[in-house]
């Protein structure tokens, strides 16, 4: 609802459909699936987070925020990953930040996938090292 009302959709779009076709560059229409995450509000450590395929289906009891997920990220290795760095902020006016030289990155411990069966798998899609110390394999 919040993308038609936002003009987010194409003509033909329709929310929460489970596939939607892209074009590529030479290439026909590829189906590509219409993911969805969702987090609490007031969450953390990957706590309630989801990832959905029919953002229609979805029923909010607590403040959420819902993004359409990216389907097809940047994989090293065949591995969601993240990187995080610190920032302190001093002064907003006039600004001055102060960025640390060193991060670090976040690996999934699970390869990524699309597939039905794997979109209720936290290891595949979350970078949290909270859940990814639970994978035994």
């Amino acid at each position: 609802k919040i993308a038609e009302d936002n003009g987010d959709l194409a003509e033909g779009d329709q929310p929460g459909a489970a596939e939607s076709e892209v074009s590529a560059p030479g290439q026909g229409k590829a189906k590509v699936p219409n993911l969805w995450i969702m987090k609490p509000a007031g969450s953390s450590r990957g706590r309630g987070i989801q990832v959905v395929n029919d953002v229609s289906s979805v029923h909010y009891g607590e403040l959420t925020i819902i993004q359409q997920y990216i389907s097809n990220p940047y994989l090293l290795g065949g591995y969601k990953w993240d990187m995080r760095t610190y920032v302190t902020v001093t002064s907003f006016n006039p600004l001055e930040a102060f960025i640390y030289r060193e991060g670090f990155a976040r690996f999934t411990t699970v390869p990524y996938s699309t597939e039905a069966d794997d979109l209720d798998n936290k290891l595949v899609h979350l970078t949290n090292s909270s859940i990814q110390r639970h994978n035994e394999d």
